[in-house]
């Protein structure tokens, strides 16, 4: 039997970096568009919901299968994170009860398309994984990352075996969470109240289109790219 998916995209206004990222026009087309459109177009989804507390946000798309749920103040906080997000609308919506995978896909990742949300589903069949996560590899070698001590401007290495000669290559195989895409088993979500599950697998994206805009500067590098 078909696994029923439904999708989150959450966009909110109150983004302190790059103030009202989601919906800043870019070829005058808000941002949010470009992944409202890639979930469509994917066609996996049974069921779209856009959260946000921009009241007077509309759906351009002629979609019966797209829902905005404002969000109340609780919803809005700066300080509730997404996967606290996900978790109230589950329970609000009773989303558990109908549905078997949950995706929640970043609107500011806009280099993500929809061949990347089929690809990621496609693996995530495959591998029986519980969840997948869009994911990048590192620019530098991850276990040579320095972090600091209880004292004042002094550093640690993260890892104080990393002048081993058998971590040289540690760091091809090392990848990290590129915050575009997650899909995961509803239930397995709801447990574990996050995407990362023991049976975790990834999608991998190439750096150059692991691009999530935090900045207004990220806008810049994105005109050098090519939206699919």
């Amino acid at each position: 039997m078909k696994k029923k998916i439904i999708c989150i995209i959450p966009a909110r206004t109150n983004s302190k970096r790059f103030k009202n990222k989601n919906f800043y026009k870019y070829r005058n087309i808000p941002i949010i568009n470009y992944t409202i459109k890639a979930a469509i177009r994917s066609k996996i989804f049974d069921k779209i919901i856009i959260s946000t507390d921009k009241k007077n946000f509309k759906n351009k798309y002629k979609n019966d299968n797209i829902e905005v749920l404002i969000r109340d103040k609780e919803l809005s906080k700066y300080s509730l994170n997404v996967n606290e997000l996900v978790l109230k609308i589950i329970k609000n919506e009773g989303l558990n009860k109908y549905y078997d995978v949950i995706g929640v896909l970043y609107p500011t990742a806009i280099l993500r398309n929809y061949s990347d949300i089929q690809k990621a589903y496609r693996r995530f069949l495959k591998t029986k994984a519980d969840s997948i996560i869009a994911a990048t590899n590192f620019d530098f070698p991850a276990h040579q990352a320095l972090i600091p001590t209880k004292k004042n401007f002094f550093f640690q290495s993260l890892s104080k075996k990393h002048n081993s000669p058998k971590y040289n290559n540690l760091y091809k195989n090392t990848f990290v969470d590129n915050g575009s895409l997650y899909l995961s088993k509803i239930k397995t979500f709801v447990n574990l109240k996050t995407f990362y599950s023991k049976k975790l697998c990834i999608y991998y994206m190439p750096r150059n289109r692991s691009l999530d805009i935090n900045y207004k500067s990220d806008i810049k590098e994105i005109k050098t790219k090519k939206l699919l």
